[in-house]
């Protein structure tokens, strides 16, 4: 498998990965449950769009310091950190 083909199947596994914890995170709340495909499409996407304005962060100061880290990895890391933090906050945080 070349180098390409890992990068593009990281990133799309950090995509799927937000659609469960992006919806785990919305019925959590117990103010509104996800019980259709389309509030489920919601919450990912509205996830998934977080996660491509909190990239720009580190994208900024890649070409501002000259390193040379392409946007997709470093979407695929924010993506992966979400998903941490969000699991994080919703089942480690209650225990504590």
């Amino acid at each position: 498998m070349n180098d390409s083909l890992k990068r593009y199947l990281n990133a799309a596994l950090s995509v799927l990965l937000l659609l469960p914890v992006s919806i785990a995170l919305e019925n959590s709340d117990g103010l509104e449950v996800v019980d259709s495909i389309g509030e489920g499409l919601k919450e990912w996407i509205s996830a998934f769009m977080l996660s491509m304005l909190l990239s720009i962060i580190p994208v900024i100061a890649n070409s501002v310091l000259k390193k040379n880290i392409g946007y997709l990895m470093i979407l695929t890391i924010t993506n992966y950190i979400l998903s941490a933090l969000i699991l994080f906050v919703l089942f480690i945080l209650p225990i504590l």
